[in-house]
């Protein structure tokens, strides 16, 4: 069995989009689905500017009905998918899990933090931040939760497992667009509009400025929880930018032919994967 390692939304300006995922079967070897043709998916996935629906192994469907946004999961280990929420938001740009039945999801336009605490089943609106967008949300596992924002660039937190938020750091950028953390007390954030990364090295409590790239934009960053960071960035072209002090220090490691470098991830075992 296939296992949906992403989801990507395109749109052409007018308000459409296409959906493609890549599957992975192993480590070395990745198959792409576009549309309806997809083989066994399981995971968890967030839909954009209406309706969307994925089923296996009939196909890949995305339904539009235009304005609404649905958070999506499965029940069970079964090959199909289901809405399971109907928010009123325009996007749910956020969404992380503590790995114990408790998730937070964070939307665009209202700036509204989400929570499930059965699993994604069921959610209910959670906290109602002074921003326009949660941009990005992630938990240690122990009840630490943070949250990055825009257009004020301010990060929240919670210590009662996303029950609570309150605002612990504002920052001068228009927005914190990732933030993630090695589990151990360490956080780091990155922003747009100045490519700054930010570090809080007491679970999210207090933050200062780790690094000032050349980049515009820190899209997303990700850890192996033993030291070693990664980020990546944009405009023109996209770099990775990498930390072995736990994040403490950074240097350039790899620049892409692409103008971004949107996602990256690591098994935590020395394999990292990047999306641009």
């Amino acid at each position: 069995m296939s296992k949906l390692t992403s989801i990507f939304w395109t749109t052409d300006g007018i308000g459409d989009g296409l959906l493609t995922g890549y599957t992975q079967s192993s480590l070395t070897r990745w198959q792409r689905m576009t549309w309806l043709s997809d083989p066994e998916t399981m995971g968890i996935a967030v839909g954009h500017l209406g309706e969307m629906k994925v089923a296996s192994p009939s196909g890949l469907k995305l339904d539009i009905e235009g304005g609404a946004c649905l958070v999506h999961g499965f029940v069970g280990w079964k090959d199909t998918w289901a809405a399971v929420y109907d928010s009123p938001e325009i996007t749910i740009t956020s969404i992380a899990t503590d790995g114990n039945g408790v998730w937070c999801a964070g939307s665009w336009n209202t700036g509204l933090i989400y929570r499930s605490t059965d699993n994604g089943l069921t959610w209910a609106e959670i906290y109602d931040s002074t921003e326009t967008g949660i941009d990005s949300i992630a938990t240690d596992g122990n009840g630490v939760w943070c949250a990055g924002t825009s257009p004020g660039g301010e990060i929240y937190r919670s210590t009662d497992n996303g029950i609570t938020w309150a605002s612990t750091y504002n920052s001068p950028e228009t927005g914190i667009y990732c933030i993630a953390t090695d589990k151990n007390g360490v956080w780091c954030a990155g922003s747009t509009n100045n490519g700054i990364i930010y570090r809080s090295t007491d679970n999210g409590v207090t933050w200062a400025q780790a690094y000032d790239s050349p980049e515009v934009v820190i899209y997303d960053m990700a850890t192996d929880g033993n030291g070693v960071w990664c980020v990546g960035t944009g405009e023109l072209p996209g770099e990775i930018y990498r930390s072995t002090d736990n994040g403490a220090n950074w240097a350039l490691a790899y620049t892409s032919p692409e103008e971004h470098v949107l996602s990256i991830a690591t098994d935590g075992d020395g394999v990292w994967c990047i999306g641009t």
